[in-house]
């Protein structure tokens, strides 16, 4: 094997896989131990802290609906049979993709307003761990129930 100027090793041409790039092969020699820093304190702290207090503490109607139900939009047939066996766990988890994908996209288009009026850039200035945790606190007050939303559209003789 030979060691290019890079540190990779090559097969010589004529041997099992030879003339080959072979890219964990490493030179002989002593071993070479990376020591990291201290990792820096995720960016902001104080102002997500401060934010996230702000809207747990937000009154009611303030963060809209982060799920809509379009008018006229019902139960699916699956959805009504669930319903009227009285499983509300499955009937639930049929609503989890759509519902959560509609409230990461309106409560994220509400935290964006929200914070860049309180100064702060929501997609730039904070990492995915602090976003979520603001997400966690609109979601906590988000007052949609599209549960209750398709089940008052659906007409009630479909449900008994």
């Amino acid at each position: 094997m030979t060691i290019d100027s890079s540190g990779r090793g090559h097969q010589p041409a004529g041997t099992p896989g030879g003339g080959q790039f072979t890219g964990n092969s490493r030179p002989q020699g002593p071993s070479l131990t990376l020591q990291l820093g201290e990792q820096n304190p995720p960016r902001n702290e104080a102002v997500v802290n401060e934010l996230e207090t702000d809207l747990y503490n937000l009154p009611a109607g303030v963060v809209p609906p982060l799920q809509h139900v379009q008018p006229g939009q019902q139960l699916s047939e699956e959805q009504i049979a669930l319903y009227r066996a009285g499983k509300s766990e499955e009937l639930h988890d049929t609503l989890a993709e759509w519902t959560t994908e509609q409230a990461i996209e309106h409560g994220d288009a509400f935290l964006r307003g929200y914070c860049k009026d309180r100064g702060s850039d929501y997609d730039a200035d904070f990492d995915q761990q602090q976003k979520s945790r603001l997400r966690d606190a609109v979601w906590s007050k988000d007052p949609a129930r599209p549960l209750q939303d398709l089940i008052r559209n659906t007409p009630a003789h479909l449900l008994q």
